[in-house]
């Protein structure tokens, strides 16, 4: 089985990013261009995608925590 990481994307000058929430849990499956988590930084919200399809298996950023 493959297993990809997320990366916070970086959008022009982002310093800091906090993990807003989770929209997906630990075990469930995720389709591609599926929202996984929200974001905040100081200017905007955003939404991060799975990039595949597969299982969720570990959240290493809590929401609240900053990435």
């Amino acid at each position: 089985m493959k297993t990809y990481e997320v990366i916070l994307p970086r959008f022009g000058r982002m310093q800091e990013a906090t993990v807003a929430e989770w929209l997906k849990r630990v075990g469930e499956r995720v389709e591609e261009e599926e929202p996984l988590f929200t974001f905040e930084t100081d200017k905007a919200n955003q939404e991060v995608k799975s990039e595949a399809a597969g299982k969720l298996v570990e959240i290493r950023v809590a929401a609240g925590n900053m990435a």
